[in-house]
């Protein structure tokens, strides 16, 4: 699992005075977007049948991973101590990674940014 949250329960009283957030149609369309820029930066992959499907950010490989994630020197500086502090091995830094690509993919992001990765950490658990 990739993301590890605690939501706490909210009174209903709090609940019902909070102004709306972002509507479920501007959220499609921003998830539709990262998605065509996944589809758009890493092509189609063939399952075992044949059929064409997506490659999506969570599925990259160590090395698509190494190319399509990389940070600069504050970001690779935060990753090292968030990866010391939480004792994640290699496939636990991919997965941070990944979560970080897909939020910059949803914010129309070239690349990952200190406040996308400090996201995806935080996801961490």
């Amino acid at each position: 699992m990739d993301l590890h949250l605690d939501v706490p329960a909210i009174p209903y009283a709090e609940l019902a005075g909070r102004p709306g957030g972002e509507s479920s149609l501007a959220i499609r369309e921003r998830v539709t977007r990262a998605r065509e820029r996944q589809r758009e930066r890493h092509g189609v992959r063939r399952n075992g049948r044949g059929a064409s499907l997506p490659t999506w950010n969570g599925a990259l490989s160590p090395a698509a991973t190494a190319r399509w994630c990389r940070l600069d020197r504050d970001g690779a500086r935060l990753m090292e101590d968030a990866a010391d502090r939480l004792g994640l091995s290699a496939r636990g830094v991919h997965r941070v990674l990944k979560v970080a690509r897909t939020i910059a993919d949803l914010e129309g992001a070239e690349r990952i940014a200190e406040p996308h990765l400090a996201e995806a950490i935080q996801y961490r658990g």
